[in-house]
């Protein structure tokens, strides 16, 4: 058979018939219903066939041939290409389709659903010898990469505008006819919010163009981290980033393989792998940052609860990364930052010591490690007032430690070796200094190596002038260091190291739950939907989770007897709607009889009310607790406090189930509002053994009961007796 020109039905037939029963199993389809391949087990068309045209004999003859010879192969050899990254093209985006090769499948009804894609770039070309030859493997420029280019220095100089200008002169080419500057045209934002933008752009501009790996090692040219490796998978079709780790996993040796892994991770198709390899390696010394591409709010489905609203599969990938201890980075400078982070000596505490010769920076640099919950301890006392008077007049002590621009290399060795030895509550140092053209920085940055060479707690040099002392800082880098040519960069950078938890444990906390209850709760029930209240409370009782006491009835005198047993006042809600709040289904702090009989009167007449609920009006601190099921992922636990905190703030963290204790308090204590919950000014915190007892369970319940899509509790409020599920909604598919 040639490799070469378009074959006949004949030659396509008695190739074809080699993939019998082997890849297709149905007609695959382009997006307008044309046939792009056939049903083994129905004839093959022949040349006569209206319906199969000689542009899909084509479509489907140059992805039939191997590199070297005549033998066909499965598309996803050298062309298939992960799903979700043709999704998170818009529709109208030209790149789309220039890109990929979409094939379809026709349901009974007709209804074409997404099969697969296949990328249509870099297929190679023909040889003398009539053979394909693929020969993409490397990396080239276009004018959209100039404009990208730009809108990264851009970025750097803070010009929004600039930034604005050259996204949206890649987005028009995208669009070209199509183009709309209000509907498709970006916005600028903050710089990580910009860096993301041109990062999302690349990755639908650049497809199997050998981007990326390029565009994370320029960004370290400058840090002097230096790689033994780089491992890339292509489209990931056969080999993913799990199958490398597992790689590594298995193979590690301590004495020759770096310890530093660096991801970029379009798609995680295995959770659970990804997650045992890469904590196994992080139990055996290793590091891991990474880069999960695609985290937008395009993959979230309108939703019910707030668990719906605020979690989608971006959270699991938070949740999973935690789990496993991986640093997540949302840039590639952040992503080169943490790498070089880990070069260092190990950080064993939160307290900072910024030792600078430039104000500015250094309060920039405390604003970023404060921002990222770490401490930049005040430093006073006898030793401090020792270490001003061995500095020039003006010097400030406080922390930052500031030598002032006249400070000379000495000055520096001096602040260096009081935070080393005698200011024990710093954990670690930053030196800022660039040139201020007092000084020899030779002879600064000699100091500096040699005092990062002696000390036992990390020194994090940021060597900002990178232009107008190049020589000295490309002379202090040959020495084996890495430089953070940005203090806000690093300190947001040491914030998520810092913050990452070790890797947690994945065993089941069975005590507190009837395992063989939720398993009889949720085989009893008749199909999918949401629980029923009474439905809820009984599972929710199988897992020892504390309920409000409540009554739910349709006659009247039955709900006022039992609010006068309970004590006004008590709180009435609407049965059967979901969104009670929404269509004034809920009355608080109803304090009379008369009060509460009014209330269930105007909610009877509200429209699919079915009956009234009553329970006792409590008082405290609201927390929010939720699940939500994600497919390969499984169930994302969320926790946080109520009200405004997760509608309006959305600050909640992230956690996979099944949670142990140590990840659940590593959940709990990184919430943004945690103070509240330890007790702030006077004000009475919340039991947070009981709040972790109550997250466990419900990780442990979630296990067992799959069936479970989405459920929320809220609000769980923190009295003075105690933790209660005020309000629940579980929401299952059988």
């Amino acid at each position: 058979m040639r490799a070469c020109g378009i074959p006949t039905a004949v030659e396509f037939n008695a190739c074809y018939r080699q993939f019998q029963g082997r890849h297709y199993h149905g007609v695959v389809l382009d997006k307008n219903g044309n046939w792009l391949a056939f049903n083994p087990e129905s004839s093959i068309p022949t040349s006569d066939n209206s319906s199969f045209e000689t542009k899909d004999i084509l479509n489907i003859y140059r992805f039939m041939f191997s590199e070297q010879k005549d033998t066909p192969f499965f598309l996803e050899k050298n062309g298939e290409y992960i799903p979700e990254l043709f999704q998170l093209f818009d529709v109208e985006d030209t790149r789309r389709d220039a890109t990929f090769l979409a094939s379809y499948k026709k349901d009974k009804d007709g209804n074409l659903s997404l099969w697969g894609t296949h990328v249509q770039k870099n297929i190679g070309y023909i040889n003398s010898e009539g053979n394909r030859v693929f020969c993409g493997d490397y990396a080239f420029y276009r004018l959209p990469w100039v404009y990208l280019s730009l809108a990264e220095i851009a970025n750097m100089e803070s010009d929004n505008s600039g930034v604005e200008k050259y996204i949206n002169l890649v987005r028009k080419r995208a669009y070209a006819s199509n183009w709309d500057e209000n509907k498709h045209g970006y916005k600028s934002g903050d710089f990580t919010q910009n860096e993301l933008a041109i990062l999302h752009e690349k990755d639908k501009e650049f497809v199997q163009e050998g981007q990326r790996w390029w565009d994370v090692l320029r960004m370290t040219l400058t840090k002097g981290l230096r790689f033994s490796s780089v491992w890339s998978v292509g489209n990931s079709k056969q080999i993913g980033v799990e199958e490398v780790i597992e790689y590594m996993d298995r193979n590690f040796d301590p004495v020759l393989d770096s310890k530093i892994k660096m991801l970029y991770i379009e798609q995680i198709k295995n959770p659970d792998k990804l997650l045992y390899h890469a904590s196994s390696l992080i139990r055996k010394g290793c590091h891991i940052a990474a880069i999960k591409a695609g985290s937008t709010d395009v993959g979230k489905r309108a939703a019910s609860s707030h668990t719906g609203a605020i979690a989608n599969s971006d959270s699991a990938v938070e949740a999973l990364f935690r789990k496993a201890g991986i640093v997540r980075c949302f840039s590639r400078e952040e992503l080169t930052t943490v790498a070089s982070i880990f070069t260092l000596k190990e950080v064993k505490g939160k307290n900072c010591a910024i030792i600078t010769h430039a104000g500015g920076p250094a309060v920039m640099l405390a604003d970023a490690l404060e921002k990222g919950r770490l401490n930049v301890p005040k430093l006073d006392g006898p030793l401090a007032a020792e270490l001003k008077s061995k500095l020039y007049p003006g010097a400030a002590v406080g922390n930052p430690i500031d030598i002032i621009g006249t400070g000379t290399p000495e000055h520096l060795a001096t602040a260096i070796d009081f935070c080393e030895n005698c200011f024990e509550d710093i954990d670690l140092m930053m030196v800022i200094f660039g040139s201020p053209g007092l000084v020899k920085l030779y002879d600064t940055y000699e100091v500096l190596h040699k005092k990062m060479e002696e000390c036992k707690k990390p020194i994090f040099p940021v060597l900002p002038s990178i232009v107008t002392a190049g020589p000295e800082v490309k002379s202090f880098v040959k020495k084996g260091h890495v430089n953070f040519s940005d203090e806000v960069t690093l300190g947001t950078a040491l914030s998520r190291v810092l913050n990452t938890p070790k890797p947690m444990s994945t065993d089941i906390q069975l005590y507190g739950v009837d395992v063989p209850e939720v398993r009889r709760i949720i085989d009893r029930l008749p199909g999918s939907g949401y629980l029923n209240p009474e439905e809820v409370r009984t599972l929710l009782k199988a897992a020892q989770i504390p309920l409000v006491e409540e009554f739910t009835s349709t006659d009247r005198d039955e709900l006022v007897a039992f609010a006068k047993r309970v004590k006004f006042p008590v709180v009435a809600k609407v049965v059967g709607p979901i969104h009670k709040s929404d269509m004034g289904g809920v009355a608080l702090n109803i304090r009379s009889e008369e009060h509460l009989i009014f209330e269930y009167e105007r909610m009877m007449r509200l429209p699919d009310v079915t009956a009234v609920m009553v329970q006792p009006m409590l008082k405290g601190q609201e927390l929010f607790l939720g699940a939500k099921y994600e497919d390969r992922f499984g169930h994302v636990v969320l926790c946080g406090l109520g009200g405004i905190f997760v509608e309006v703030l959305k600050d909640v963290s992230y956690g996979l189930s099944p949670l142990s204790y140590d990840e659940t308090y590593s959940m709990i204590r990184s919430l943004r509002g945690y103070p509240i919950i330890k007790g702030t000014r006077g004000q009475r915190g919340v039991d947070e053994q009981q709040y972790a007892d109550i997250i466990v369970r419900l990780s442990t319940l979630l296990r067992f009961a799959s069936e479970i899509k989405e459920m929320d509790i809220n609000p769980l409020v923190a009295t003075e007796r105690g933790l209660f599920a005020v309000d629940a909604r579980i929401r299952i598919e059988k």
